[in-house]
This record gives structure tokens, sequence and C-alpha cells, in this order.
């Protein structure tokens, strides 16, 4: 699962409008290159990929807490009127 989430993460980084190689990318990551290639992928990607795994974890932690809360393990958004 975690190599899952980390192949997600690179392809993240690596896909947008703006075509650069794998290699530009992972350059910009760690500061190096061109100052363009450095602002959109440490600016922009690295901030929708942070987003996309805080909103993750706590859709997870929201069904966490409505299966204890309910104290049923089969719990469903439903259950709540939701």
């Amino acid at each position: 699962l975690a190599g899952v989430l980390l192949l997600a993460v690179v392809l993240s980084a690596y896909a947008g409008q703006n075509d650069m190689g794998v290699a530009r990318t992972f350059r910009a990551v760690f500061g190096q290159g061109d100052r363009f290639d450095v602002l959109l992928v440490q600016k922009f990607r690295l901030g929708r990929i942070v987003a996309g795994l805080t909103a993750g974890a706590a859709l997870g932690l929201a069904g966490c807490l409505t299966q204890t809360l309910a104290r049923n393990r089969l719990a469903t958004p439903e259950l709540l009127g939701v």
C-alpha cells in the first residue's frame, strides 16, 4: 500500500500541463535546475499532493470515527442520515 502511495505521489509530481521530464521533475523537487521548474513543482504540484494526502487522511479518519461512534463495523453514511 505504501508503494502504491509513493507511486501516486511521484506520478502526481510528474503529471501536468507543462510537460517536464522525470529528471527535471526530480531536480526541481530538490531545488535544483530552472527557476520556473522549481516554482512549478514546489509551489503548485507539491501543494496539490499535500492537499490530496490531507483530504484522503481526513476522509479515512471520518469513516473510522463513524464506525467507532456507531459501534457498528458496517456503519455507512446513511446510518447517520448524511
